[in-house]
């Protein structure tokens, strides 16, 4: 799921249906054969939810849905938690997200994007 190059972000496209609340779990893994985890202690991550695939500017973009902490358990599993009702009330439609990774000393990269589809749950329950 992830790259050799750290520079470069994995892509994983993500599916839910309107109102799922569950927590996502999936595995960092370099390119090595077998994948090998990717070893993350020490750092922190949030992944932020948007509209927009690529914002104008700087600062938060007025797309942006929401921004959550996601936790790890230091090997490489990354835990998106349970949604809250208002996260998981988006509009069906197709969002972009990315996990942003941050050391102790503060330097970010982007380690995971991709598309966030949103799509409407049959029974139409509002949160």
């Amino acid at each position: 799921m992830a790259t050799t190059d750290p520079g470069v972000p994995a892509v994983c496209n993500l599916e839910r249906r309107r109102g799922d609340t569950f927590a996502l779990q999936f595995q960092l893994d370099d390119d090595e054969t077998p994948p090998q985890p990717i070893v993350d202690a020490g750092f922190s991550y949030k992944i932020t939810v948007c509209s927009e695939e690529e914002p104008a500017g700087n600062s938060t973009p007025a797309t942006q849905q929401w921004t959550k902490a996601v936790t790890t358990n230091g090997t490489g599993l990354i835990t998106i938690p349970q949604l809250s009702d208002g996260e998981a009330d988006l509009t069906p439609d197709v969002y972009y997200y990315d996990i942003e990774q941050t050391d102790g000393g503060g330097a970010r990269r982007t380690v995971q994007v991709g598309s966030w589809t949103v799509k409407q749950d049959i029974g139409k329950e509002n949160p």
